[in-house]
């Protein structure tokens, strides 16, 4: 299908929540095995075929991951072998990711405390002022004219 001659029909697909964790585990059981055969051992296809069934039944992610992901669990003719290597490179990143090491949720979204302004009285005593600054309040400061 020429995406840029045949107008779409199908309504964007509605945001839903990602379980990060479950997310980042099944790429990396994807990872483990993929850097098993990469290390020159004979990893299991058996495993290889439960580890995409895994991935396929993750709901729909958008994306750059999704399509990864997609990449993967699709295959097919119209991908080559570098395309789901960089795939499954780039879902390294996704498998890196360790959930239970992000902040609480009401820690998240807590305001930052503001640095205070210093008062007159809290400027050091031998900074010397900015001329015109310390003019009685009646008078205007004059400016040089060119």
């Amino acid at each position: 299908m020429d995406l840029q001659t045949t107008p779409s029909t199908e309504s964007p697909p509605r945001p839903c929540v990602i379980d990060l964790q479950t997310l980042s585990i099944r790429c990396r059981e994807l990872i483990d095995w993929y850097d098993q055969h990469l290390a020159g051992h004979q990893p299991s296809i058996t495993n290889l075929n439960s580890i995409v069934t895994n991935l396929k039944l993750l709901p729909p992610i958008g994306g750059k991951i999704g399509h990864d992901i997609a990449q993967v669990t699709d295959g097919g003719p119209t991908r080559t072998r570098d395309d789901i290597v960089g795939a499954i490179e780039r879902l390294r990143t996704v498998a890196s990711l360790n959930p239970d090491q992000v902040e609480p949720e009401d820690r998240r979204w807590t305001a930052r405390r503001r640095p205070r302004r210093r008062t007159a009285s809290e400027v050091h005593p031998n900074q010397p002022a900015l001329p015109g600054l310390d003019l009685p309040p009646n008078q205007t400061p004059k400016w040089p004219t060119s």
